[in-house]
């Protein structure tokens, strides 16, 4: 091909699958590492002339991804935010990571997912502190009867978007780790119950949980660097003995 192509790389994200599956071709196993668009332009990622999060495009990409079994979103980086301390993306251009996630999410066939989306957030290199993501249309309608391994890092939720992801998880789970998860309203008490229900009723669950932060946990310093101030530096280890399912241990939530 000869001249400049005007077609912005990060289209192949939503173009080859749906090529492949045109094709005839069944992808079940899909790896991005830094892939997407960092910070802004992130509607390159939607492919045709409506460069929305309600094209229609996604309903091919739906398409092209009903018989994935594997998913993994490796994070951005650093690497990528060297030009500022603090790093952002804005809300609109969030909305497209959400509809892009949640449409490679749609299928249940999936068996692995791994998303690491702690890049996409409010962030400072020298606290280490980060704000994770609120995108919550990217979960909402999960339905995965097959999954197996769930590994989701840098998201925030609401009380109830929590519950309702928690809820949802296949009985047939067999590890699942939750990372820099924030909690933006409300109590951890009923996801906390929800994990712990289902560590019982399979006891081969394993829930790994770090970083978690709202609620009970605590909230944001207002002065100085944004730095996250434990409440109790107990409840962490406390959280994850109540969903292990420790004989006689009340919800720490509830406290």
């Amino acid at each position: 091909m000869d001249g400049e192509v005007s077609l912005p790389q990060a289209k192949i994200l939503s173009e080859l699958p749906i090529a492949l599956h045109k094709a005839g071709v069944s992808l079940q196993y899909f790896h991005l590492s830094s892939c997407l668009p960092v910070r802004s332009n992130l509607s390159d990622i939607c492919s045709g002339l409506d460069i929305s999060p309600d094209a229609a495009i996604w309903h091919d990409l739906q398409a092209a991804f009903q018989q994935l079994k594997g998913f993994e979103l490796e994070s951005v980086g650093w690497e990528y935010h060297k030009e500022s301390q603090m790093f952002d993306v804005p809300p609109k251009e969030r909305a497209f990571i959400e509809a892009y996630i949640s449409t490679v999410l749609s299928g249940q066939c999936l068996e692995n997912v791994e998303v690491d989306l702690s890049g996409y957030a409010l962030g400072d290199r020298g606290s280490g502190w980060t704000e994770p993501c609120y995108i919550p249309g990217a979960f909402a309608s999960i339905n995965w009867p097959r999954i197996k391994y769930l590994d989701i890092k840098g998201l925030a939720f609401t009380e109830e978007e929590l519950e309702r992801f928690c809820r949802n998880l296949s009985p047939f789970l067999d590890d699942i780790f939750l990372e820099m998860i924030n909690l933006w309203d409300g109590s951890w008490a009923r996801a906390l119950d929800i994990l712990r229900e289902k560590r019982m009723t399979n006891p081969e669950l394993l829930v790994v949980m770090g970083d978690w932060r709202g609620g009970e946990l605590g909230l944001v310093s207002s002065t100085g660097s944004p730095q996250w101030e434990l409440r109790d530096e107990t409840l962490p280890e406390k959280f994850r003995q109540y969903v292990r399912g420790k004989e006689g241990m009340e919800n720490p939530a509830n406290a």
